[in-house]
Order: C-alpha cells, then sequence, then structure tokens
C-alpha cells in the first residue's frame, strides 16, 4: 500500500489545524455576541444579534465542503439559535465544492487576520464591528440605498465631454462621512443608528425591509435637509 508522504500529511494536519482554530475563534465570538445582544435592548441588541450570526456563518464556513465531518456541539447549539438547518447547509457546499472551497479559505484567513490578540483595543474592535455590519448585503445595502442622494453626486464619474460613466465606490464613504461630519465607519454607522433605530439590524433579507428602510432613510434625510 502506498504512503502518505510525511510533507502531505503535515500540509492535511496543519489545515486542519488552522480550520478548527478558525472555527473555535467565531463560534466562540457569535456566543460572546449574543450575551451581549441579552444584555441590550433596541438597535444595540440587534446589532450584536447580527454580529453574533456573521460569526456562525463565518465558523460554518471553515468546514471542508463535501467532508461528512460531524458538526460540533457548539455549531449545532448556533444553528439551532439562528434556525438554520445544517443538512441542507451541507449538501449545498457538496453541490458546489470548489466554489465553498475558496469561501473556507477566505474565513480561515480572515481569522487569522482578526486574531482576538489583535482587536483587545476596544476602538480597534469597534471599527471592525462596522466594518463587517457595512459588508453584510443586507445592511450595508440598506444604508447606501437609503443615503443615495448623499453619496451619488460625489461618488459618479463623468468623462472629459461630461458623460456619464458610473460609481467610484471609493468615494462613497468619504461622501457620507463628509454628510455626518465624522472621520471613521463606526461613528458614521452610530449616526445611522440614531435615524432609524433597530429597524436598521433587522433580522430579515427581503425586498421589503430593504424597501422600507430605504425610505426611512430617505425621510429622515429630507427632513434634516428642510430643518438646515
Amino acid at each position: 500500500m502506498a504512503r502518505t508522504p510525511k510533507s502531505a500529511t503535515s500540509r492535511a494536519r496543519k489545515k486542519g489545524d488552522d480550520s478548527t482554530n478558525a472555527r473555535k475563534r467565531y463560534y466562540r465570538a457569535s456566543e460572546r455576541y449574543l450575551k451581549k445582544a441579552e444584555e441590550t435592548t433596541g438597535a444595540t441588541s440587534n446589532k450584536y444579534k447580527q454580529l453574533a450570526r456573521q460569526n456562525f456563518e463565518d465558523a460554518l464556513n471553515t468546514y471542508e465542503p463535501g467532508n461528512k465531518q460531524r458538526y460540533s456541539k457548539p455549531i449545532q447549539k448556533l444553528a439551532d439559535t439562528f434556525g438554520y438547518d445544517l443538512a441542507s447547509h451541507r449538501e449545498k457546499r457538496a453541490q458546489n465544492e470548489k466554489r465553498y472551497k475558496n469561501v473556507q479559505r477566505e474565513a480561515i484567513d480572515k481569522s487569522t487576520r482578526a486574531l482576538e490578540s489583535a482587536l483587545e483595543d476596544p476602538e480597534v474592535r469597534r471599527q471592525a464591528e462596522a466594518r463587517a455590519l457595512l459588508n453584510n448585503d443586507a445592511i450595508g445595502s440598506r444604508i447606501l440605498g437609503g443615503l443615495v442622494d448623499v453619496w451619488k453626486e460625489e461618488a459618479s464619474v463623468y468623462d472629459d465631454e461630461g458623460n456619464y460613466q458610473g460609481i467610484d465606490n471609493e468615494e462613497i464613504l468619504p461622501a457620507l462621512f463628509d454628510y455626518f461630519e465624522v472621520d471613521n465607519l463606526a461613528d458614521m454607522l452610530e449616526k445611522v443608528e440614531e435615524i432609524i433605530g433597530d429597524k436598521l439590524y433587522a433580522d430579515e433579507d427581503s425586498e421589503t425591509m430593504y424597501e422600507a428602510v430605504k425610505i426611512l432613510i430617505q425621510t429622515k434625510f429630507v427632513e434634516n435637509e428642510s430643518i438646515e
């Protein structure tokens, strides 16, 4: 019987250790955010629930796609909390194994970059949380969609003849920072929270919720403009 080269075995063991360590960091962070959510109310509580969900999803992504590895008890408990069907999740990943191998690698790498020791500074952690929330498809789209009237002009690109060419995404946040008179993402997010409250983090990824939040932000924006 052919023997597996030691180098290949070592690489496989290291990958397994990396994924396990990343998974633990994620699900422990999820548990901490859930506890914070229980200790707070309103927008703050919903924000922590969203952060808990994101960390749980990252934990799931550390599993090898196509592998029948048993989900750990903390993962199973969190899945029940968030209403996840783990069997369906496993099947989905197995059907698109190549894609989810990349997702797994990204989840592990992200965990390594954001080790708990690197986030001991409360302000560093606060900014990292704000970035994670804005990168959430549902939340980010609600904010950018609701504030389009604030950033669109500044972020629009035109050619020398004045023809519209599209949006420069790198100019969106600077435009929002200027409007809210802040210089960082976490402060900007707090300003948006003040406008629309806990609906910003509502646990509902639907077109109806997107439109409702967007209209609410736009309405508040118009009110603020009229006051000024």
